[in-house]
């Protein structure tokens, strides 16, 4: 459990580092301040192990979801002026992370998409974006069926609201965040993505002893074209002298006039740290006095560009791209689908995270598919070896004997 996220891809991990975190605390950015009290309770009543020879014990992991029968207030601030993502429900594939909370004012879900590898030139996690699906007409009735759910079976969160139906999952097999919908009655919407970043070049302090500098996220306008030429410069000519092992090895990448490219219908957001938002490295080190080390240090951070591609769903009803940061259906319908794919990496220009992110998108399977897949991943995680913990079925032992009364004094 990282980031308020299911942990799949390190197994036997994610529920226990829940009670870790709670006992020893943790920045309120992450973690267990990103559910709900009865989110967390519901998740560390589901921490599993059984002998093999118990396969007759099959977890069930539906008798714990987690259930809100009324809307949530969703994240906000805490008086500290501290961000918490309280009322929102955790997703994730243990890289790719998401928080999802119904929006009754807009008749459908808010989604804040995350990733564990986006980490700003000061090694802060920022979210990439709040993903807002707006319904028109709002189906959304004080008195009508509202239901929010947290189905740990297949790492999905299902809003229904009305006559309205929304998943949002992150694809256990890669790094996309998929959402559909649907309605028994036609309905028109809106998906907007809002940079979680100021849109100016802004000073914060954030939990360092040292004022940080972030510039604005981008928002791509036009969107980059499907050719991509170039060739790395040798590592002299990069200004930065401690280069990360997990950065990508210099290379000589060409896509050829008609290989494929960017939906037109389609939002991509970035952020790229670069050296006016300074370099940590040196000054925690040099505030530290062992600036010596500075050099032998991998770099993890300079060059890291973290963004995303939204777009519509495909074999759904098409989308339409109406500015640099809004989608909108171009007709009212009766299902809907988007999907944001993720990518937060090192490379030595922009143009090659592009060419990566565009691969991605090439390289994604189509929604039935991946959703199969997910979900045969799920099946598969709660098959393993599991502990099923039953507060029922537990005796308290016996109190310890009352100890004897001391002597009387001679």
């Amino acid at each position: 459990f990282s980031d308020g996220v299911f942990h799949p891809h390190i197994p036997g991990v994610c529920l226990f580092t829940v009670q870790f975190w709670m006992v020893h605390g943790v920045h309120s950015d992450l973690a267990w301040t990103m559910v709900r009290l009865p989110s967390l309770v519901a998740f560390c009543c589901t921490i599993n192990l059984v002998a093999a020879a118990s396969s007759r014990l099959v977890p069930n992991p539906a008798a714990f979801n987690v259930e809100w029968a009324h809307p949530s207030d969703g994240p906000g601030t805490t008086q500290g002026g501290k961000a918490t993502y309280m009322d929102a429900m955790p997703l994730g594939n243990g890289r790719t992370t998401a928080l999802a909370w119904a929006n009754v004012t807009t008749g459908g879900v808010g989604i804040y998409l995350g990733s564990q590898e986006a980490l700003s030139g000061q090694t802060e996690l920022f979210k990439l974006a709040l993903i807002q699906l707006s319904v028109t007409p709002n189906p959304f009735t004080p008195t009508g069926h509202f239901n929010q759910t947290l189905d740990l079976a297949s790492g999905t969160v299902v809003v229904e609201m009305g006559t309205l139906r929304v998943r949002v999952w992150v694809d256990a097999n890669a790094d996309v965040l998929r959402v559909d919908a649907t309605s028994t009655t036609p309905v028109s919407i809106q998906v907007r993505a809002t940079s979680t970043r100021p849109s100016t070049p802004w000073r914060h302090s954030g939990d360092s002893c040292m004022e940080i500098v972030s510039n604005p996220d981008v928002y791509a306008d036009p969107l980059p074209l499907g050719r991509f030429s170039f060739t790395h410069p040798g590592p002299n000519a990069h200004p930065f002298r401690h280069a990360s092992a997990d950065r990508r090895p210099l290379r000589t990448l060409t896509r050829l006039p008609g290989s494929s490219a960017f939906d037109p219908a389609s939002i991509v957001a970035y952020h790229r740290n670069d050296p006016s938002e300074g370099d940590n490295l040196t000054v925690i080190f040099t505030q530290q006095g062992i600036e010596s080390l500075i050099p032998t240090t991998p770099d993890h951070w300079t060059d890291r560009q973290s963004g995303f591609v939204l777009s519509g769903g495909l074999g759904a009803a098409p989308l339409r791209r109406v500015d640099l940061r809004t989608l909108v259906s171009t007709a009212p319908n009766t299902s809907f689908a988007f999907q944001a794919t993720v990518l937060a990496v090192q490379t030595q220009t922009e143009a090659e995270w592009f060419a990566d992110l565009l691969a991605l998108v090439a390289a994604a399977a189509p929604p039935s598919t991946a959703r199969t897949a997910h979900e045969a991943w799920w099946a598969t995680f709660w098959a393993r070896s599991h502990i099923i913990i039953n507060q029922t079925q537990w005796t308290p032992p016996p109190p310890p004997p009352s100890p004897s009364p001391p002597p009387p004094p001679p």
